[in-house]
C-alpha cells in the first residue's frame, strides 16, 4: 500500500509539472522574506547595549569562581588542573 502511494504521488507530480511544488515554494519564500524583513530592527540600540552588558556581566561572574580558586591554591595545583 505504501509503495502504491509513493508511485501515485510521483506520477501526480510528473503530470502537474511540479506546479504545486512551485506554488508551495513561492509561498514559503514570501513568508521567509516577510519574516526576515520584520525582524531586521528587532533590537533598539539601548536594548543591544543592555544585552552586551549582560553578556559581559555573565562572563565576569562565571570567571570569578575559577580565578578565586586559582589565586588561593598552590601554583602547581592550579597548573595541574589546567
Amino acid at each position: 500500500m505504501g509503495a502504491g502511494v509513493v508511485v501515485a504521488g510521483g506520477v501526480g507530480a510528473a503530470v502537474t509539472g511540479g506546479a504545486i511544488l512551485k506554488a508551495a515554494s513561492a509561498g514559503a519564500a514570501r513568508r521567509l522574506v516577510r519574516t526576515v524583513v520584520v525582524f531586521v530592527h528587532a533590537y533598539t540600540p539601548a536594548g543591544l547595549t543592555l544585552l552586551a552588558l549582560a553578556g559581559l556581566a555573565i562572563a565576569v561572574i562565571g570567571a570569578l569562581g575559577p580565578a578565586a580558586w586559582a589565586a588561593t591554591s598552590r601554583t602547581t595545583t592550579a597548573l595541574h588542573a589546567e
